[in-house]
């Protein structure tokens, strides 16, 4: 295999997962799940600790919220959790929407002592950058 074709099968995840999302987006659950599995599939070659396998993880915990698979949504948010909070921290910004949807999905599985558990984490994530935010603002200079 060339250098050319190599670049060309390691990109194909990234044109079938936003294929996958925007028929996600579109309501066209079938062909969402379908693309994203296939997006997965492609990815996994760069480790399930891969920030952008992670990304192809939460469309499908998203996308199982929705078909009411909450068992697979809970397994899909449980890996997004662990690599972004290992390779982007644990106070990285976009945890708040995918602790908030894991709790609903705790909450549909009859789990909800660790939904609140998870909401309360998503909320403590809100606080700390609406402290951050407000101390970046203290100190910047008055527009003038």
């Amino acid at each position: 295999m060339s250098f050319d074709q190599t670049i060309v099968n390691l990109n194909r995840w990234e044109v079938v997962f936003r294929v996958g999302k925007r028929a996600l987006a579109d309501g066209d659950l079938e062909e969402a799940e379908e693309q994203l599995l296939a997006a997965l599939q492609d990815a996994s070659k760069m480790g399930a600790g891969d920030p952008r396998v992670a990304n192809i993880n939460n469309s499908l915990a998203e996308l199982y919220l929705k078909l009411e698979k909450y068992e697979e949504a809970e397994t899909n948010f449980k890996q997004v959790i662990t690599v972004w909070e290992s390779t982007l921290g644990p106070s990285y910004t976009g945890l708040i929407d995918v602790l908030d949807n894991y709790a609903v999905a705790l909450d549909k599985l009859g789990r909800g002592a660790e939904a609140d558990e998870t909401r309360d984490r998503a909320q403590k994530i809100r606080d700390e950058q609406a402290k951050l935010k407000a101390t970046e603002n203290k100190y910047d200079p008055p527009a003038r």
